[in-house]
């Protein structure tokens, strides 16, 4: 990337600045990862697909992107999924089964720069928990070994949905420390709750208050102005990526991704692609 396009995706990055963006022809400016980090999404992509626009424009959107992994949410057609990850030439994805109403978990990866190691579920048989069971992928990156925990958390407002989320996290927090005590872990996805709420409200208080083990990497966009948060209109900030201490010298940047800027606003843009915008992080690891 030349130094101005660097400069441009940074203003597009953090401050939504793009060309004028029509649908005909994506901006230059909307480029994510770079070449010398390690680069995740986590991406609900509502009732995928939402048209029949959907997979010819997300397609155009992740090589835009340049990410090397995308965390995907709500993915409901396999075949569907299939022409999407075939149109992305180097690329590899699979797709969980298991979800409640089909709104299933799924992760692509570009496998000329991703080593896979493993895929798998967890929790397939705590409904209650997790009426999508986190799917975890087990990659190398640059001789670097990494877990990706992928969620959807349940949904919707009431004490008990807040309560099978807190339960979520409380069960994640127990896997991790139990399997996973000295690995890079990352745990996204659509956890559908803010964690900047106070502690008596916060169903992630589990990993906050242990903050020398885990950090969610997205906080300065939860304290920050609702222009960036995840989930516009309501607005909320419900998509989270949170790193292990294992990780936290590696941390290079996270942001909420205005994929918006490439169509002619937010309705179209809702309208063929999703409800929610992507959260990014780019790791960065020393020789």
């Amino acid at each position: 990337m030349t130094p101005s396009h660097l400069i441009m995706s940074l203003l597009f990055l953090f401050y939504g600045c793009a060309k004028n963006a029509l649908t005909e022809a994506p901006p230059s400016t909307l480029q994510f990862g770079t070449d010398e980090t390690l680069d995740i999404i986590t991406w609900n992509i509502e009732n995928f697909p939402q048209s029949n626009l959907t997979v010819e424009y997300l397609s155009q959107l992740i090589i835009e992107l340049d990410a090397d992994i995308v965390a995907l949410q709500e993915i409901e057609s396999k075949s569907e999924f299939d022409i999407l990850v075939n149109s992305l030439d180097g690329w590899m994805g699979f797709k969980s089964n298991s979800a409640s109403y089909n709104l299933n978990l799924a992760f692509i990866y570009n496998s000329t720069i991703i080593n896979f190691i493993n895929e798998y579920e967890i929790f397939q048989d705590d409904w209650y928990a997790f009426p999508r069971p986190p799917l975890i992928l087990e990659v190398e990156w640059n001789d670097k070994q990494v877990y990706i925990i992928n969620n959807h958390f349940k949904a919707m407002s009431g004490s008990e949905n807040e309560d099978r989320r807190r339960d979520a996290c409380t069960k994640l927090e127990n896997y991790i420390a139990t399997y996973l005590a000295n690995d890079k872990v990352i745990v996204l996805g659509d956890l559908n709750d803010e964690i900047q709420e106070p502690q008596n409200s916060n169903v992630f208080w589990t990993f906050i208050n242990d903050d020398e083990n885990y950090k969610f990497a997205d906080t300065d966009i939860a304290n920050g102005s609702s222009t960036s948060w995840s989930y516009p209109t309501w607005p909320s900030h419900l998509d989270h990526i949170l790193i292990t201490n294992e990780l936290y010298n590696n941390h290079d940047t996270t942001c909420t991704i205005l994929a918006e800027n490439y169509f002619s606003g937010w309705a179209e843009y809702e309208s063929i692609i999703s409800d929610h915008r992507p959260v990014g992080i780019r790791l960065t690891f020393g020789e």
